[in-house]
């Protein structure tokens, strides 16, 4: 054989040998990356069922959008996916509580004069502008004498126009409007009035 051909034959034996360790190693690589992909991926889908399992679904549904957006093609965040609208709906829900939640105030004191605890809760109105009248608060009482009640406060700087009872619209969480009776509570600072 020619030396000239016996180079051409092992430069291409080389050549082959080599083309064939590059795509191997490539091909190791690539399952390298989806094996650590898949880890992360199960890692935070563990997160996800530990967020779920502590009550915490805005935490849960922030990680299983993570995971399903960083790791689309593996099967973690594939399961991921499918949960997204159920999870976003619970963390949806949960955040609307907590926001109604901190908009009431509360409070229970044992008052021996009453025969016990007083609890009330109070929201107070939205002010729209300057030129709106003072805000009032809507209280909720439970009293171990006088039982419950409901009545309105107007903060400082107002006063309701109801001399003594009236009536006044009231509608609750969309429903239908009705006329409820309100009376005025006597020398009350701040002024108040009880619905009957």
């Amino acid at each position: 054989m020619k030396p000239v051909r016996l180079i051409l034959l092992l430069g291409a034996i080389v050549t082959t040998a080599a083309c064939t360790d590059f795509e191997a190693e490539r091909q190791a690589a690539a399952a390298r990356a989806k094996a650590q992909a898949e880890s992360v991926a199960n890692q935070g889908s563990a997160q996800v069922r530990q967020a779920l399992a502590a009550g915490q679904a805005e935490r849960a549904y922030a990680l299983a959008k993570q995971v399903a957006e960083q790791f689309p093609d593996t099967a973690a965040g594939k399961q991921l996916a499918t949960t997204l609208p159920a999870l976003a709906k619970e963390a949806e829900r949960v955040a609307e509580k907590r926001r109604l939640d901190s908009l009431w105030t509360y409070h229970a004191i044992d008052d021996d004069e009453a025969g016990g605890t007083v609890y009330t809760a109070y929201i107070s109105g939205e002010q729209m502008d300057d030129s709106a009248p003072a805000a009032v608060r809507l209280v909720l009482r439970r009293h171990p004498s006088w039982g419950q009640s409901v009545y309105l406060l107007m903060d400082s700087g107002g006063d309701f126009a109801c001399a003594e009872e009236c009536r006044m619209p009231e509608k609750i969480d969309g429903g239908e409007a009705r006329s409820i009776v309100v009376s005025r509570a006597k020398d009350n600072v701040p002024p108040a009035l009880a619905a009957l």
